[in-house]
């Protein structure tokens, strides 16, 4: 988050996590379901704690829900105060916790971005087509999304880079990859 609205954005980011509701995924008011197995609960409860222990403050979550003793469920959970050698800072998370890190300019926050094993999806947020363009072009991700939050459609392929995957799958990319082809030379007549 740029460091001229960061404050602000952490606030009200906060304020909004702590009023998500946390239940079943077969309820349509649930905003945020369980984490898939108890393994990744603990895990993600392994990095909050760590990244707490060495200097980072949580602003929002941070725990299981009380009202919820069984399930895998995990408040959405915001954390300021973070440094890049933090695990939470550099590992996939693959739960409901926002780690929020303050950038000065584009440059910071490309090299901040770039500076990972995985690469996935990048998610970048302007009202500058020009910035857009320049981060889009510099991100080394396999999937971009400009001021959205999705950047996957069945057309599109799929697909990360580094340690988040090899190959695409979906669009045109993704179907060649199950197909053979084959050169057929007649000679004569058929």
């Amino acid at each position: 988050v740029h460091s001229t609205i960061v404050e602000e954005f952490t606030e009200r980011v906060a304020d909004l996590s702590a009023g998500l509701k946390v239940g079943s995924g077969l309820d349509a008011a649930t905003d945020v379901g369980p984490l898939i197995n108890a393994v990744q609960r603990e895990r993600l409860e392994s990095m909050v704690a760590g990244a707490v222990s060495e200097g980072a403050q949580i602003l929002a979550g941070g725990a299981r829900p009380t009202d919820m003793p069984r399930g895998y469920f995990y408040q959405p959970t915001v954390i300021g105060g973070l440094n890049p050698n933090m695990r939470i800072y550099s590992d996939e998370i693959f739960g409901p916790v926002l780690p929020i890190v303050p950038f000065y300019d584009v440059e910071e926050v490309l090299a901040m971005a770039n500076d990972t094993e995985y690469g996935l999806a990048a998610y970048v947020q302007t009202g500058s087509l020009n910035t857009a363009i320049k981060m889009y072009e510099s991100l080394d991700y396999g999937m971009v999304a400009v001021n959205d939050w999705l950047p996957s459609t069945p057309e599109a392929p799929f697909g990360g880079v580094k340690q988040s995957g090899i190959g695409r799958e979906c669009g045109q990319e993704g179907l060649e990859k199950f197909l053979e082809a084959k050169t057929v030379y007649l000679g004569g007549q058929a």
